[in-house]
């Protein structure tokens, strides 16, 4: 767990980091995020459906031969990817 702690930037810098960048941004032009829907009020179709697409996921990680290899890199690159996604989104 260790070199994936390393690997992971800390909590603190990401929330001081993501503090100035909003502050720098009018609150007009942020854009707001579709609020999630709670596993418990899906109806049975659409639970269905978000586990059968998180079980293919798991499986095409799983199969992936850069994640056989180096599994910490591949979920490290998967992290930023996700986080600059989220920024560019908030842009």
């Amino acid at each position: 767990m260790q070199p994936l702690a390393d690997a992971l930037p800390e909590l603190t810098d990401l929330l001081s980091a993501s503090n100035v960048s909003v502050a720098n941004k009018s609150k007009s032009s942020l854009k707001k995020k579709p609020e999630a829907i709670h596993y418990s009020k899906m109806r049975h179709a659409q639970k269905r459906k978000l586990i059968e697409d998180e079980v293919a996921r798991f499986k095409a990680t799983i199969h992936n031969a850069a994640f056989k290899a180096n599994p910490l890199a591949l979920v490290g690159e998967q992290l930023l990817k996700r986080m600059r996604q989220e920024d560019e989104d908030l842009k």
